[in-house]
């Protein structure tokens, strides 16, 4: 064993569907390190048990876990500060009085909150991080996400242990020409960006973290820039049966359309909602199915009623990584419409298996997504337009389905590794 690291987060491996931070924590394992987790997440009711996990690593991955100061403040005062919180930015939300204009593109919720969430992590944290660093010691400390970078680096300055970065994106490149916005708003973004460490593993996911890391003045000898890779065992999952359909309310002749996402604003399942409600006047046989969970899951259901679509659409809630597959499998057309970038792992995940893809012609997945060959991609001033066209045209034609299935299944076959490969790259960068 090459010793111990202390990975520092926000986020929580064990929660279903956080394929990324599973996939680099068993990476991390196999290349020859035991790690400690140290994250604010608490555990969840849809956590992973460890029998999960593959036998190699079980043994070899420890969490700790600590609340959050905000979450501490409210267990020893009366006074609710996160639900005040909570209760402010309901208000703001309200006073915009329409479903519909709390998801138009420039409107973006918690725009004080990550300040606030960044000081309520790192100062929740620092207690938990000194006693872990007294109590073992540690070869690397490995700060991931912008907020366990933070907390890291602390880390790191104060033990003298050696800091590595890890990045699955970023939200600032739109951003490098806006300083007010950049400095001010996304401060701690942009300060993690700058934080030094031995190494930096940005993830290329379409979000051109390359070209922040660049203008950071980050020294191309001291950042990698990778694509994710994908999990093996989805090719040999098995696809739901008629009878699981039925419980979902699904019957075997109806044309599945399928998005997988944690349900947050930037991920906008609204705009595949808007489209899947114009597109099902014309195809009666279609119904859309919502895998995940998240904070904009009620806001979704009220867009549902709103659009008066309650019949046609499943929100199946959070599932585990195989039953997430089993969807993927049986699934007629894909469907991503993030924010920022759709480089994400249901891409991949969905390109590996060959399914029909619609998405946005936003440039993010110009390696793997190529419009009317593999893939329909909207145009970004016409998105829900274009959209309902595609999925009309998909559900209409099962050629084009087929087509793009043959298209895509090449295409992905070239383009992406698994995660076993992608993480014997770090092997000895580490």
């Amino acid at each position: 064993m090459k010793g111990i690291i202390l990975f520092t987060s926000d986020l929580d491996f064990s929660v279903t569907g956080n394929q990324t931070l599973i996939n680099v924590i068993i990476g991390t394992v196999r290349n020859g390190y035991k790690v400690h987790i140290l994250t604010s997440s608490p555990k969840p009711e849809d956590s992973i048990s460890s029998n999960w996990l593959p036998n190699d690593v079980k043994d070899k991955i420890t969490i700790y876990r600590f609340n959050t100061f905000i979450r501490l403040f409210n267990k020893l005062s009366h006074f609710k500060l996160l639900k005040a919180i909570n209760v402010f930015n309901r208000v703001k939300r309200r006073n915009n009085n329409s479903i519909k204009l709390s998801y138009e593109s420039n409107y973006t919720p918690f725009s004080y909150y990550p300040t606030i969430s960044f000081l309520s992590f790192t100062i929740g944290g620092i207690i938990p991080l000194i006693k872990l660093c007294l109590k073992n010691k540690y070869c690397k400390i490995c700060g991931y996400e912008p907020r366990g970078i933070l907390l890291g680096y602390l880390g790191s300055k104060l033990f003298r242990i050696d800091l590595y970065k890890r990045l699955q994106g970023t939200i600032l490149f739109p951003e490098l020409k806006n300083t007010y916005r950049l400095y001010f708003r996304y401060f701690f973004y942009y300060l993690t960006i700058k934080i030094g460490s031995s190494m930096t593993y940005m993830g290329d996911d379409g979000t051109f973290g390359n070209k922040v890391l660049e203008w950071a003045g980050v020294d191309k000898s001291k950042f990698k820039f990778r694509r994710n890779g994908y999990d093996n065992k989805i090719l040999n999952t098995n696809s739901l049966t008629d009878f699981e359909l039925k419980q979902y309310g699904i019957d075997s002749t109806d044309i599945i359309l399928l998005s997988i996402s944690r349900l947050e604003y930037w991920k906008r399942v609204d705009r595949i909602l808007y489209s899947f409600a114009s597109a099902q006047k014309v195809c009666s046989n279609l119904k859309y199915v919502i895998v995940g969970g998240g904070e904009d899951l009620y806001r979704l259901k009220s867009l549902v009623s709103l659009l008066d679509i309650n019949e046609k659409v499943i929100f199946t809630g959070r599932k585990s990584h195989n039953l997430v597959s089993s969807f993927l499998k049986r699934c007629d057309i894909f469907a991503s419409c993030y924010e920022h970038s759709n480089m994400c792992n249901p891409i991949m995940e969905a390109s590996l298996l060959g399914k029909p893809i619609v998405s946005i012609n936003d440039n993010t997945t110009k390696d793997i997504l190529i419009h009317e060959y593999n893939a329909l991609l909207a145009d970004k001033n016409n998105i829900i337009g274009d959209l309902t066209s595609f999925i009309i045209r998909l559900t209409q034609d099962k050629d084009l389905r087929k087509k793009l299935s043959n298209n895509t299944l090449v295409n992905s076959s070239k383009e992406l590794m698994t995660w076993e490969d992608r993480m014997k790259l770090e092997k000895n960068e580490i």
